[in-house]
């Protein structure tokens, strides 16, 4: 175990030196404290003197601890690309558009309502990726896991897929209660993104890159910070942090090094960091991180454009679904996504799809062949965030619009034909994004206007809601790393 730690801050140096952006400064003050720490005779860490930049390192480990989660919880709650529940041709979704994104882990949706349908319904849905799940059962953090996934080709490529799992609860023998049984299964779907410039690695590589270029800054305030955080005045070596929580760590930091033999520094350390005890500290500590972070003019400001910079990246994707009906033809589903944020938050999305029969439906006596190609249609959604991440969080307004071409005649959930139900649907929409801040949960709800539905050709007016849950966002606030 201590030759791989050893190995780890080994592997850190070399990828720092071929681009610094892609070492965090966590990892980069943690292997600095470790290279000094060894080299003193009584491997402790030091406060104050001479060729000492133990504290400096230590406050950036604090502040990193304390403000990096809230930043990445901020910038997955900021996020309007991700695809959480169903598609619009499901009998229970919220929005006629299908976003880019995907959770990095998994998330889940229950929503209730039909945007192209006759009946609406009630679907479950499960989306994820198989490699952030397996990071996740493994405990690996957010960042972490991300940065050790672009090590290899393989786990980059596996990293850009993603899958869900859509259950009509309607179905079954139980109808109305989730059973996730085969027969309430109503589509699965795969997706690969070609483009992604959303990713959490990417904004916690800018998030870093901003942090490292206000290093001469943070320098000088930390530096000054001295006597604020550390009972300077005490004439006693080491010397003591003010706060007792702290000190109590530093404590049992300097007792474990002293016990350790050269190469178990960097273990040691690391274990450490792991609890520095940033949810116990005094408020007069908090304070003072507080105004070390406040007192750096561009801090606050960075942070916003960062997240403006996330908000304008990007995402390319190709999902494919196959639809799996109770008594009607399966479909297949083919969707080209193109999301691009054009200015500030402001976010707009392109779909572009076509839908095929599974296998070419029986006509009715005398009609006419049917053909493979079901339908095919075009859409678009602009979404407008507003409100506050930081306070009581993002809410995001938005507006689509669909055209949709059916080639065919439509089938009911009895499996029968529908004689003359050919032709073009036109549908708007309106919906409002409520967040439960901090917690991944937000509650979409919907209005949609259409000029028929697949099985009459009347208006229709129909509201829908329901509510998501991202894991991204737990993980970004208590797993960052």
């Amino acid at each position: 175990n201590n030759q791989t730690t050893q190995k780890s801050c080994a592997e850190l140096s070399a990828l720092s030196s071929q681009n610094a952006k892609a070492v965090s400064q966590v990892d980069y003050k943690l292997c600095d404290l470790v290279r000094v720490v060894q080299q003193r005779p009584n491997r402790q860490v030091k406060l104050a003197g001479p060729n000492a930049p133990d504290y400096f390192d230590l406050v950036v480990l604090l502040i990193a601890k304390r403000s990096t989660p809230t930043f990445l919880l901020e910038a997955e709650e900021a996020r309007v690309d991700k695809q959480v529940g169903s598609t619009p041709a499901s009998s229970g979704s919220t929005s006629l558009v299908v976003k880019g994104g995907a959770p990095a882990i998994l998330g889940f949706a229950t929503e209730n309502g039909a945007l192209t349908q006759s009946i609406s319904g009630t679907t479950v849905t499960f989306r994820g990726n198989p490699l952030g799940i397996f990071h996740a059962l493994n405990n690996d953090g957010l960042v972490s896991s991300f940065i050790e996934d672009e090590k290899d080709v393989m786990t980059r490529l596996l990293r850009k897929t993603s899958f869900a799992f859509s259950f009509d609860t309607e179905r079954g023998p139980q109808p109305g209660v989730f059973t996730a049984s085969k027969q309430q299964l109503s589509s699965v779907s795969g997706r690969f993104e070609f483009i992604n410039n959303r990713r959490p690695s990417m904004y916690a590589k800018e998030w870093n890159d901003f942090l490292s270029k206000q290093a001469q800054q943070f320098t000088n305030t930390i530096n000054n910070s001295l006597s604020a955080l550390v009972a300077t005045e005490n004439t006693t070596s080491p010397l003591a942090w003010r706060d007792p929580v702290l000190q109590a760590w530093y404590a049992e930091t300097q007792s474990l090094l002293a016990a350790a033999s050269n190469d178990q520094v960097e273990s040691v350390l690391r274990s450490q960091v792991d609890k520095l005890p940033v949810a116990e500290l005094s408020p007069q500590t908090i304070t003072q991180l507080n105004g070390i972070e406040n007192s750096i003019g561009v801090y606050l400001q960075g942070r916003d454009s960062v997240l403006d910079k996330i908000a304008k990246g990007t995402l390319v994707t190709l999902d494919y679904t196959n639809k799996r009906e109770a008594n009607a033809p399966d479909t297949s589903n083919i969707t080209f996504i193109a999301e691009k944020g054009p200015g500030g938050r402001t976010d707009f999305t392109f779909n572009g799809s076509l839908t095929f029969f599974n296998k070419k439906p029986t006509p009715l006596a005398g009609a006419q062949p049917i053909g493979r190609i079901r339908d095919f249609n075009f859409s678009g959604q602009f979404d407008i965030p507003f409100g506050s991440v930081r306070e009581a969080g993002q809410f995001v307004l938005w507006g689509s619009g669909k055209y949709q071409r059916l080639m065919e005649d439509s089938f009911t959930q009895a499996g029968t034909m529908v004689p003359n139900t050919k032709g073009d649907i036109a549908l708007a929409q309106i919906g409002l994004r409520i967040p439960i801040k901090g917690l991944g949960i937000k509650f979409p709800i919907s209005v949609s206007f259409a000029n028929r539905t697949e099985l009459i050709k009347e208006k229709e007016v129909r509201a829908n809601f329901g509510f998501t849950f991202d894991l991204d966002t737990l993980f970004a606030k208590f797993k960052p790393f």
